[in-house]
């Protein structure tokens, strides 16, 4: 009786170590799946503020190398947990999950890295052929129209991901409407958000409508060659505070006769001047109230959109929620008139009388 007390009491220890055993094999696997695919496929997602940006071929791969870790896991433990139960003597190892973990690790790795070395690769050598655009053609002939896109809160991931948006300012040839490349030098003067641009002086005045960095690029002179780019030159903001607040998402940009520059800012619901000479800006009126970002809510807009300036010095701004523009003569000066219109969004000027 005793011998065969002793027996059981062999058996339901080593039964006990087992289990213990194959139980932290699975919390094992289950952590490696946790912290290698879902952990990664967190941090994919909640890098991106949209939902456009997220997560991508390799964000959804994560996810199901992790979930196919952990099933395989569990599976293994229920099986594994039948055996201990059935007193099994053999071995309880496993060579297959290992080898299946490994082989999708190892591909999804590679996937990371063939496409990190391929973004990069474009960031660094062919930036101005990964967008969303046909490829420029050689040879296009001016005159041509410059064009800024609405941009990205990404614009380094935007060079090679055109779902994120497409940064800079293009041009396209009117002799036959094709697409002749960038302008301005993407990578030294990246813009978030291009709106409103205007050449002054010779230098091309770019608006950033970007909430953390509302401001003015500016790129050099149009160079001889076709392949060059303007060259950045820097961005100019505004110093006084009264001015800083009112110079929230710049949006048109207008240029008088005398060289004097005009910008309408959509949030801050301003007119605020530029002085070329100099680079300081001040406030010259404020049209309406300003809209306030600190909710981070993006998706508040403010009324003011374009402004144009005439021969004479008036300004137009376009109220596009007040549904107006109003006519203020001299730009900073007196409230002359207000023509009554639903949603002005671009103005221009034909002052020909022609049409």
């Amino acid at each position: 009786e005793a011998t065969v007390k002793m027996v059981n009491a062999k058996v339901w220890k080593g039964e006990t170590k087992v289990y213990m055993a194959i139980e932290r094999t699975m919390i094992g696997w289950l952590r490696f799946a946790g912290t290698l695919g879902l952990g990664a496929f967190s941090v994919n997602v909640l890098g991106h503020r949209h939902l456009k940006g997220a997560p991508g071929f390799l964000g959804a791969a994560q996810a199901v190398v992790a979930v196919v870790i952990a099933v395989a896991a569990h599976g293994r433990y229920r099986q594994r947990v039948r055996l201990v139960r059935a007193r099994f003597h053999g071995a309880y190892g496993d060579s297959i999950l290992p080898g299946i973990a490994g082989t999708m690790m190892l591909l999804l790795l590679l996937g990371i890295v063939t496409t990190g070395s391929r973004r990069w690769w474009n960031y660094t050598f062919r930036s101005s052929e990964c967008l969303s655009l046909p490829l420029p053609r050689g040879g296009a002939r001016g005159p041509f129209l410059y064009m800024t896109l609405h941009g990205s809160n990404q614009p380094v991931n935007a060079f090679c991901t055109p779902s994120l948006g497409v940064s800079g300012v293009h041009k396209w040839s009117l002799a036959d409407m094709s697409y002749a490349g960038p302008v301005t030098d993407q990578q030294a003067g990246l813009l978030h958000k291009p709106r409103g641009m205007a050449e002054a002086r010779g230098l091309l005045l770019v608006l950033d409508g970007s909430l953390k960095d509302s401001s003015v690029a500016v790129f050099g002179e149009c160079p001889q060659s076709e392949k060059k780019l303007r060259p950045y030159l820097g961005r100019i903001r505004p110093t006084d505070q009264p001015t800083h607040s009112a110079f929230s998402h710049p949006y048109g940009i207008a240029v008088a006769a005398d060289g004097s520059v005009a910008i309408s800012t959509q949030n801050g619901g301003a007119i605020v001047g530029l002085d070329m000479h100099n680079g300081d800006m001040r406030l010259l009126q404020q049209v309406a109230p300003t809209v306030s970002h600190h909710t981070g809510d993006e998706r508040k807009t403010g009324p003011l959109r374009d402004i144009v300036i005439d021969k004479s010095g008036c300004g137009h701004v376009a109220v596009r929620s007040h549904h107006k523009v109003e006519h203020i003569c001299p730009v900073g000066g007196k409230l002359v008139g207000v023509t009554e219109v639903d949603t002005p969004i671009g103005l221009a000027l034909d002052e020909t009388g022609d049409h």
